[in-house]
């Protein structure tokens, strides 16, 4: 296998069982701290949390006011645009999916028409309830 994991890049004596265990764990732990700040500057970036300096700097000297936030708002409108965007997409989807099912429907009565015209014929027949 051709991935190693750091604690196993380390050259000397062998390192025993529990030890791999616990620099598995530290790996795991920092990468997952990592990836917690990546994610956390990230959401920053996209409005999607606020910045740390922007309040730190409201409760220096400031009150802050009692109740929401005055970004709240625009980021619950935000919230509900997004929300409205895949509902959108979503009905895209669901139309193209009706559509793909009614086109798929035409071609099998044609093919039926085509391939087997005296079972359609019969079919047509017993649809109307003539014999």
């Amino acid at each position: 296998m051709d991935i190693k994991l750091q604690y196993e890049e380390q050259d000397g004596p062998p390192m025993e069982p529990y030890q791999r265990v616990a620099a598995a764990r530290n790996e795991y732990l920092q990468r997952k701290q990592e990836a917690n700040q990546y994610k956390l500057r990230a959401e920053k970036q996209l409005g999607l949390r606020p910045c740390t300096a922007e309040s730190n700097s409201k409760l220096d000297g400031q009150e802050q006011e009692v109740g929401r936030p005055e970004n709240q708002h625009f980021l619950e409108d935000r919230k509900y645009e997004g929300q409205q965007e895949y509902l959108r997409q979503l009905d895209l989807i669901r139309q193209q999916y009706h559509q793909n099912m009614r086109q798929m429907r035409q071609k099998a009565e044609l093919v039926l028409l085509y391939c087997y015209p005296p079972i359609t014929l019969l079919r047509q027949c017993l649809a109307h309830g003539q014999n």
